[in-house]
């Protein structure tokens, strides 16, 4: 996946991507209770022409009309299917994905079975800060980085 395919929100924001990690095909990031994925899709899909299965152990995307699945994976813990979600980027280039935790305050440590795991140890110092200070340093970042945008320009 390369990172201009991804959203900007994710690729550049440091507070969020220690939560998660950006894989060749996908890009996942995760809070206490929630898990917010990006699955690479060919340029120019439409909602229309996928079958999206959310089921709680699994995830499989296929193109309507063809047997293999496009995407498949195991989740790495359980969902929660009463609060999970997907659509299309608006120019067709991602399928977003919201998920719910079945657990929440349990971080995963990969999306998928089998995939590269982001290093738990170092969520522990920051799973205590507070959430108004998470903001505020969130919010100062992308100050920053409007700032340098319109200094840019």
């Amino acid at each position: 996946m390369s990172r201009e395919s991804i959203p900007r929100e994710v690729s550049d924001n440091p507070f969020e991507l220690e939560y998660g990690l950006t894989e060749d095909t996908y890009a996942w990031t995760q809070t206490e209770k929630d898990i917010s994925a990006w699955i690479n899709v060919p340029e120019g899909t439409r909602a229309k022409q996928l079958t999206v299965q959310i089921k709680p152990t699994t995830f499989t995307v296929t193109f309507k009309g063809q047997s293999e699945p496009f995407f498949h994976g195991e989740w790495t813990k359980q969902l929660e299917l009463d609060d999970c979600f997907w659509s299309m980027d608006n120019d067709g280039n991602f399928l977003e994905l919201i998920l719910t935790k079945h657990t929440a305050k349990e971080w995963w440590p990969s999306l998928f079975k089998g995939h590269r795991q982001i290093d738990l140890k170092k969520l522990e110092g920051s799973q205590y800060l507070d959430a108004s200070l998470m903001d505020r340093l969130r919010r100062e970042h992308n100050e920053k980085k409007k700032a340098e945008k319109e200094a840019a320009a």
